[in-house]
């Protein structure tokens, strides 16, 4: 994606693009260059949609994170600035903005298991947080392109279901029939947990729980795609999966 001649190859002739830039897959041991990587991807994007004549672009956005409480969260930020130069460069588009995704308790989010037997779930984020499995934003995503005069210049946040920590960790206990507690941690104490972008990702839960939080809905999500999962049925439906 940083070569625009193959971009431009494999846009030309589309009706609609569904952009997703990836910068995790960027960071590696350099933040900063991941950052200028994942803005330039996504303007060449929109530049080249606007050169070859594409009606539609989905794109995989975010809020503009420092903008909004002044506090930097890269993996944000990146595509809230992004967001911004299409709607400034008049690229038609719609952003879609994803809720923290369950299948992150599959690896990145995994349960600690205790000496006693039970398990711990720690993430930094106290107000209800809302979730949404991967496999369902496919087919919202869709429904989007079918319908573009509705959705052309929106923002849609995308969520199957919003809970509190306790209430992910009550699910993942009858889920799993075993005992399941919710470790609150602060932000600041997460930021300096001993993995690479714990203070970016400790931003992104601060963020969650700023305000009224941000604007994802289950209602939208589920008018997009009627057979979006709440986190229940996506738990027993990956049981096998869950790490224990």
């Amino acid at each position: 994606m940083d070569n625009r001649h193959d971009m431009k190859q494999a846009i030309n002739g589309s009706y609609g693009v569904f952009a997703v830039t990836n910068y995790w897959g960027m960071v590696g041991e350099n933040p900063k260059t991941a950052y200028d990587r994942e803005i330039a991807q996504g303007k060449a994007i929109g530049d080249i949609c606007n050169e070859l004549g594409v009606k539609h672009l989905v794109y995989s956005g975010l809020e503009h994170v420092e903008a909004i409480m002044e506090k930097p969260c890269p993996h944000f930020d990146t595509k809230g600035i992004v967001e911004k130069y299409l709607d400034e460069k008049s690229v038609p588009n719609t952003s879609t903005r994803y809720a923290f995704y369950f299948d992150n308790f599959l690896g990145l989010f995994p349960m600690q298991k205790q000496d006693d037997g039970t398990y711990t779930l720690t993430f930094p984020a106290q107000k209800p947080m809302d979730g949404v499995a991967v496999a369902d934003c496919g087919p919202a995503v869709a429904a989007i392109f079918d319908n573009p005069e509705e959705y052309i210049g929106r923002k849609i946040g995308f969520s199957g279901d919003k809970l509190t920590g306790h209430e992910y960790a009550a699910i993942l206990s009858k889920v799993i029939g075993k005992t399941v507690n919710f470790n609150y941690v602060p932000p600041e104490v997460f930021a300096k947990f001993p993995f690479p972008g714990a203070d970016d990702i400790a931003t992104m839960f601060e963020f969650y729980d700023f305000g009224n939080g941000p604007d994802r809905s289950v209602e939208l999500t589920c008018k997009l795609n009627p057979a979006v999962q709440g986190f229940e049925a996506w738990a027993r439906q990956n049981k096998d999966q869950i790490p224990v």
